[in-house]
């Protein structure tokens, strides 16, 4: 159940990708993260999902940016409650939270 819900997450999150500028570079980023987490690289995905925040931040668009309930998730299985509990209070005022965010 889980490894259904994380690929219908990673299609979710590579096509809200796709909509973005520089598309193919933040889908290639989000891919590879979702790649990362379900190897159990955790800090892998973690610097990834960062990298695409970082992004979304940098052109003012925070709250479109599809990945912070993944990088909450990601810093929770790495024990870093307090980035996990940030991110995933970012998810829930983005346009992207889903029952993953209130998981923990």
């Amino acid at each position: 159940m889980n490894k259904i819900l994380l690929l219908l997450l990673s299609a979710f999150i590579v096509v809200a990708l796709f909509s973005c500028d520089s598309t193919k570079q933040l889908a290639q980023t989000g891919q590879s993260a979702q790649t990362a987490y379900a190897n159990g690289e955790y800090a892998k995905a973690l610097s990834l999902w960062e990298n695409v925040i970082n992004s979304y931040n940098q052109k003012g668009e925070s709250k479109k940016c599809p990945v912070y309930t993944d990088a909450g998730m990601a810093a929770y299985k790495l024990g870093q409650t307090d980035k996990a509990i940030n991110y995933l209070k970012q998810a829930d005022y983005s346009d992207f939270s889903n029952e993953n965010t209130y998981l923990t």
